[in-house]
Formats: structure tokens, sequence, C-alpha cells
């Protein structure tokens, strides 16, 4: 399932923003400090309702504002929005309906990041590597979630 449309409030040093990507490969170029990251971070976040930036997922609020909302839609059809508040007041739906685990998300739009950190899943704790491995295996076999949860 890929992206068909985007539309972000108020996350990090964008204030409005809506993208409509093209069904092949997306690249994004501009000036330092420009929103390049923070774009692909608004990704990730309506995917995972957390961020692969920061700790604290009240830090993607803008300044001026109170909440951040990322909404998007999938090639699929299926809507997806996130909302957090800086009083740790959220929202999280799909397809118009409030769900409770952001693991509902990620069903429907399964993101991995890649940075300069990935190289931790071979230097790194065999922790790291096995919750690589069940994101992966979440994403492959779906009900392999509630079989690992039980």
């Amino acid at each position: 399932m890929s992206l068909s449309q985007l539309e972000v409030l108020s996350f990090r040093n964008i204030q409005q923003a809506t993208l409509t990507p093209s069904t092949g490969v997306n690249g994004f170029y501009g000036d330092n400090g420009s929103g390049k990251t923070s774009l692909l971070e608004t990704i990730y976040f309506l995917g995972h309702f957390r961020s692969f930036r920061a700790q604290h997922a009240a830090s993607v609020i803008g300044d001026d504002s109170e909440f951040a909302l990322v909404r998007g839609r999938t090639t699929g059809g299926d809507q997806l929005a996130v909302q957090r508040g800086r009083s740790k007041r959220h929202q999280l739906r799909l397809n118009q309906d409030p769900i409770v685990r952001s693991s509902a998300l990620a069903a429907v739009l399964p993101t991995m990041v890649f940075d300069p950190n990935t190289i931790q899943l071979v230097l790194g704790e065999p922790e790291r590597r096995r919750r690589f491995l069940n994101w992966g295996l979440f994403h492959v076999k779906p009900q392999f979630s509630e079989e690992w949860r039980a």
C-alpha cells in the first residue's frame, strides 16, 4: 500500500502542506532546514504515531500551534489521520473511525526509516534486531501480531 495524498498542519516547520505523490519513486530536494526530513517524518508519523527523530511525540508540534495534524489517503482508499496536542491529547482515526492502537495505522501504511543509525541493526544489541524482524513479520503475516502477544 502506498500513499496517494498527504495533508500536514503545524508539524515542525511545516505550517500547512498538501502533497500528492507520484505512483513511482518520489524525491525531495531543497536548502538545509527547508523541511525535507520533516516531510518524511510526517509520513512515518502517520503510519506509527511516533517520530523517528524525537523521543517525545509532542516535539513535532509547530511552535505557534497547540496541535499537529497529519492526514493521508492510501492507494487502497484507506483514510488515516493522526493529531497530537501539547496537552497529550491525541486522536487516531482510520476511515473516519477512532482507533486505540497505532498498530492499526502501521497495518495500513507500513513505513521503515533507513538512516545512519540503521547500522545498529548489525552492530547493536540483539533486541534491536528482534524488533526489526518482528516489524517485518507483522507486515508480511498480520496475524503474527496476535499470535506473538498470546
